[in-house]
């Protein structure tokens, strides 16, 4: 099976959400080779008359423990409204194609894992720095030292945003035909538009990026910059 959409029946859940039967009940809602999106009832909040769903997101030609990823969808009871409930729903499972997309294929990647080293290799530096300054300053408590050195390497740590920056570059670009094949069976022509205009360009500019700030990280210019965001304490 390479596409399958279902039609679920929304307002047969929404009318029947008190029964039992329902509450063991999966449906499966899209498969597209081996992935597969699938829906359940997993609330009912009666204080605000509300119901939830958790959509969860497989993805097959994974071997991971990890393969799976839910996001959930609310309905208000008061709504009415079955088209309301459909994009909420379609809404969670483009989060979750994001969340599979960043674990299972970004995460993977061997730019991701030397971004990943690179994040290590700076935290660890830059404690030293931190710890030197407050040896130099005389400063022995270590409730005031620890406090200190989370927030400056939090605040100086330039490797976290690249990180970020690689994973907005690569959204959409590491399963495109999934998104691509739900965006085309839900008619959503703003995720369509955003995977096409993704895949046009190169991720070669941000990939320099990365092994420029590698290399700037071994020079005494890049300490020298990493003292200048010491604080006196």
């Amino acid at each position: 099976m390479i596409l399958k959409v279902f039609d679920v029946d929304y307002s047969f859940i929404i009318k029947n959400y008190l029964n039992p039967e329902l509450w063991e009940k999966e449906w499966t809602l899209f498969v597209y080779k081996k992935f597969v999106v699938t829906l359940k009832l997993i609330y009912i909040y009666v204080y605000c008359n509300k119901i939830e769903f958790e959509i969860k997101v497989t993805d097959n030609n994974s071997t991971s423990w990890n393969r799976s990823q839910t996001r959930s969808a609310t309905y208000s009871l008061k709504t009415n409204n079955i088209t309301i409930l459909k994009k909420a729903i379609n809404s969670a499972i483009i989060k979750a194609f994001k969340d599979i997309e960043d674990g299972l294929y970004i995460a993977k990647t061997d730019e991701y894992y030397k971004l990943i080293d690179m994040k290590y290799e700076e935290r660890a530096k830059l404690e030293e720095i931190a710890k030197e300054f407050l040896d130099e300053n005389n400063i022995t408590n270590e409730n005031i030292r620890d406090s200190y050195i989370e927030a400056y390497v939090d605040n100086t740590e330039k490797v976290e945003n690249l990180i970020n920056d690689y994973e907005c570059q690569n959204h959409l670009r590491m399963i495109p035909d999934l998104y691509l094949t739900f965006a085309i069976a839900t008619d959503n022509k703003e995720l369509e538009n955003d995977v096409l205009k993704a895949n046009e360009d190169t991720k070669e500019e941000l990939l320099k990026k990365i092994e420029e700030l590698e290399e700037y990280m071994q020079t005494e210019e890049y300490e020298e910059e990493a003292k200048d965001n010491l604080e006196e304490v």
